[in-house]
């Protein structure tokens, strides 16, 4: 059994667009991890529109070529892309315009969204200036994402850095964070949309930034300002499957996904318990038995007992998961811990409809099958407590 924290000797040889990138502004490295990284509109487009207005000096030709190079591989055909590309699209005038015309008629020849097409076909058109052109391909996102990996992997860090992000001033911006515990190893966006259907009304763009083995940073856009620091949250596990070496697990020989979210259930922390659950909840594939009665016993060791704050959503996504992807199985446990949980919200979702469930095991689960000690020796957390 290979636990996660694995020694794995790489050679440092970056791509080149890391090694430029080295002496960047932390907001820049910033923005250009999650260009190279992510393939979601989401975490792209609506991470970085703010580059015209608020830095405009980071829109050098190396941040366009990335950016450009993200919209040739982007979903050209989800007309919920829309928004995003068109940002995409503006940012990309503000230097040389001309310069990514074969990458907009490249989205125009593959986009099937009549919009998204519309987009690529008009900026093509806007832009014929005779220049040299960014062709796409010519910068290696793969080697880019997997070297992101290897530098999250072989990242160490002492539990004294989980003090020194508590120090962090709210409303602060990235660059102290960078001055206290450097780089971070994985960085995300997201936005929250509120809409009537139509239109969006609201947008609130969050950027995370993660350090294995100790937690993340939270920041949350403010317009006419930049991001401001919201949250520092110190979790050594929780966020383990945001780090970019899972995409790379097999290659790298680190355990599935299936023994971390197993680490994760019995690990005795609430937030990893409950993205464990709500992982194996929300996936299309059926869940994996063990998986599932794990999550069964857990709740039969605790259901007599007040539960802890901390605890009380991971036991009701436990509730979620074994009445919508376990079937029949466990109508009983449900059941038992409808009729005697000491805790009214478990009471609530433990009554939740069994739904059928395809692929699930249908022999009625036997309580005490799984023994949680065994179980925890087998699967151990692999990074100490820290507190802050």
């Amino acid at each position: 059994m290979k636990i996660l924290v694995a020694t794995v000797l790489f050679a440092l040889v970056g791509p080149v667009l890391a090694a430029d990138s080295a002496q960047k502004p932390p907001l820049y490295w910033t923005y250009q991890y999650v260009i190279a990284t992510s393939d979601q509109e989401l975490s792209v487009a609506q991470l970085v529109f703010d580059l015209p207005e608020m830095h405009a000096e980071m829109c050098d030709r190396e941040m366009l070529d990335l950016l450009a190079e993200f919209l040739a591989n982007a979903n050209v055909n989800d007309p919920a892309y829309r928004p995003g590309l068109k940002e995409v699209f503006r940012i990309l005038e503000m230097r040389e315009g001309a310069r990514y015309r074969a990458v907009a008629q490249q989205v125009a020849n593959k986009a099937r969204d009549a919009a998204i097409r519309s987009l690529a076909v008009n900026y093509a058109k806007q832009h014929k200036e005779d220049v040299p052109q960014y062709l796409p391909g010519t910068i290696d996102r793969a080697a880019l994402r997997r070297q992101y990996a290897r530098d999250a992997l072989a990242s160490r860090h002492s539990a004294d850095m989980a003090a020194s992000l508590a120090t962090l001033a709210l409303n602060g911006g990235v660059d102290q964070q960078f001055v206290i515990a450097g780089k971070p190893d994985a960085v995300a966006g997201y936005q929250r949309r509120m809409t009537d259907g139509l239109f969006v009304h609201i947008r609130t763009p969050y950027m995370f930034h993660y350090y294995r083995g100790i937690g993340r940073v939270t920041y949350q856009y403010k317009d006419g300002i930049g991001w401001l620091m919201r949250k520092v949250t110190i979790n050594p596990l929780a966020f383990e499957p945001e780090m970019p070496y899972r995409d790379f697990a097999a290659e790298f020989k680190l355990p599935d996904d299936e023994t971390l979210e197993m680490t994760m259930l019995l690990s005795g922390d609430g937030p990893s318990a409950q993205t464990a659950a709500k992982n194996n909840h929300d996936r299309p594939s059926p869940a994996p038995t063990l998986i599932m009665d794990t999550a069964a016993e857990l709740l039969l060791a605790k259901y007599r007992s007040p539960i802890e704050a901390e605890q009380r959503d991971a036991y009701s996504w436990f509730c979620r998961l074994l009445s919508h992807k376990g079937g029949p199985r466990y109508a009983k446990v449900l059941g038992t811990v409808e009729a005697g949980a000491a805790d009214e919200k478990l009471r609530r979702y433990a009554a939740l409809k069994i739904e059928p469930a395809t692929g699930a095991d249908p022999a009625p689960y036997v309580p005490g099958s799984i023994r949680l000690a065994e179980l925890a020796s087998v699967y151990p957390v692999p990074y100490p407590v820290v507190t802050h």
